[in-house]
Formats: structure tokens, sequence, C-alpha cells
């Protein structure tokens, strides 16, 4: 089976993570269809197009610290989509229209849920939706006073001795791609994903 796809901003986009979970989706069904009684492997590379979580999926990565300022909060900034076509929305000057979501709850050990906003019933009213921060996260996980840890390293690479909050947290998510996750419930298709690239060598 074939498919036109005609790249750019005004004619059918640009091929992003949904159209891959497309092609996936439409792939495994042929597999499933005309090869049952076989086990399958889809091979791809490591490509952030290929890997792309859902657009609320936990990450420390871009987390603030502390609680937003008054009359702002934190939210995850994804591209919005047209709601009729399903296509990225562009902005009149040709850059990607953007739009702000709340990054999923987190869990604790023991497998209960853990708002990283704060409950709209708060006795504090200012804090009503408020995103946490990293901070109050890390201390509800049993970490302690987070409040004088660094937010983060550069380059995530602490000195010795050295703690930031960031990387303290990514210990507490876990994640999977939304094509690891398509193919999860499949016992007979496996996905794995290699290295985009690898160092060459040079011959004189």
């Amino acid at each position: 089976m074939q498919q036109l796809f005609k790249p750019g901003k005004n004619q059918d986009g640009y091929f992003s993570n949904e159209d891959i979970i497309e092609q996936v989706n439409e792939a495994i069904d042929i597999l499933q269809e005309y090869y049952p009684d076989f086990k399958h492997v889809l091979i791809y590379n490591n490509a952030t197009t290929h890997l792309k979580c859902t657009e609320d999926a936990l990450s420390a990565q871009k987390m603030p610290k502390g609680i937003p300022k008054p009359g702002t909060n934190w939210g995850i900034e994804v591209s919005k989509c047209n709601p009729t076509t399903g296509k990225v929305a562009y902005c009149p000057d040709g850059s990607v229209e953007k739009t702000k979501i709340l990054m999923k709850d987190g869990h604790f050990d023991n497998g209960e849920p853990q708002l990283l906003y704060f409950p709209m019933d708060h006795p504090d009213k200012n804090l009503w939706g408020k995103f946490k921060g990293m901070a109050v996260i890390l201390q509800e996980q049993g970490f302690g006073d987070m409040s004088k840890v660094l937010a983060s390293c550069k380059n995530f690479k602490c000195k010795p001795g050295a703690t930031a909050a960031a990387v303290t947290g990514s210990s507490t998510i876990s994640w999977t791609s939304l094509m690891q996750n398509r193919c999860s419930k499949l016992t007979a298709v496996l996905i794995e994903f290699m290295l985009s690239f690898c160092q060459s060598s040079t011959v004189n």
C-alpha cells in the first residue's frame, strides 16, 4: 500500500509522530492479517519523532523548581493542532502555533497517585490549580527539604557532592514512547530503537 505525502506548511504539513503512529498501525494490521503465525520486529532509529511520548508525559527536564508566581502557572508548551484536520497549526509568519497543557500526575512508590498541581480545594485559594514545583513534589516523595537544592546542573552533570532536583526527580519518573505503548499491547509485535548514527572512520 502506498500513500502520497506532500510536505510543507501549505500542503500536508510535515511527517510527525502522529504520522509515524498511523504508519505503524497500518503495518501492524497488515502483519496480523497476512502473517498471523509469525512474530515481528519493527526497527526504528532513535530520532525524536520516533521516541515521542504523550504530550503530557512526566519529565523533570523543564519543570520549574518553585511554585509559579501569582497570576501565572506552568504547563507544557505543545504544538496546537487544527481541530478539523488534526494537522499542526501555523501562525501567519510561518511559525508553529503553540498552546499549553497540564502535565499528567505522577505516583508514589506504593502506586498511589501524586498530584502535580494543587487541588482546587486547597486551604490557600491562591494555590488552586497551581503547579507545585519540583521542590514540593520531591518533598512529598520523601526527599526532605529541597528548597536549597539546585534546580539542575549544567548538562545534567553535577559536581562531586552536589545534587540537583531535576536529577533526583528523574529517578522517580519512567516513560515509554507512544510507539512502545502501541506495540506493548501485542504479543507478536516487538519494537526496537537503534542509534541514529555511529562513529565513522576516515581512510586516508
